[in-house]
């Protein structure tokens, strides 16, 4: 979805459509340009949007994996699994 040839063709799509306006004389097809160009910059700026949040997910994913990695030593045996209660325990809701 965030390949970066799409963010550059609508990139490019903008620049384009924004000096095509510049040059119209016609009202309703300048309009019409400019809503298009206002459409064009709201998609770029909800797929920068979703790039940001994946990045900060993936950060925090890695984040965590490097707490994980300096806990599971202290751990012990129950890093192993070894040692482990695997019989279910019931739960009561209050």
């Amino acid at each position: 979805m965030d390949d970066p040839e799409d963010v550059f063709e609508l990139e490019r799509k903008i620049a384009q459509a924004s000096r095509i306006v510049q040059h119209v004389p016609d009202p309703t097809t300048y309009e019409r340009l400019k809503a298009w160009v206002e459409e064009l910059r709201r998609r770029l700026r909800q797929r920068r949007a979703a790039r940001r949040t994946r990045e900060e997910i993936t950060a925090r994913a890695r984040e965590l994996g490097t707490e994980w990695a300096a806990i599971r030593p202290r751990l012990g045996v129950l890093a192993s699994g070894r040692g482990r209660d695997h019989r279910s325990k019931r739960l009561t809701a209050f």
